[in-house]
């Protein structure tokens, strides 16, 4: 069987084309398989986000209840998400907190 009439994937044993080939095959094995697994789990992925959705919604209304009913928790919030954000260990305050 001549180089022509030869399947792409059956290699004529040369170092270089084998490599090109084992490459080739174990990325589409690793596309498949990150593809079915994302397949077989897309319902838990989907409530997954779901459920990071609505604890990014409950946290903004919480957020908004307390800079409304309670502005010394939402004081206390407002500093622990700014040291946070830069990336500081909170302090805890001196006084005692609220139960």
């Amino acid at each position: 069987m001549s180089r022509e009439q030869r399947p792409e994937h059956i290699s004529d044993g040369t170092p270089a084309e084998d490599a090109a080939l084992s490459s080739s095959d174990s990325e589409q094995g690793m596309v498949s398989n990150i593809a079915s697994t994302l397949g077989n789990h897309k319902g838990k992925l989907a409530i997954g986000a779901a459920a990071m959705l609505g604890l990014a919604v409950f946290y903004k209304w919480r957020e908004h209840w307390l800079a409304k009913n309670d502005p010394d928790e939402y004081a206390r919030l407002r500093r622990l998400k700014a040291a946070v954000g830069a990336g500081k260990v909170p302090q805890p305050p001196n006084s005692p907190r609220k139960g």
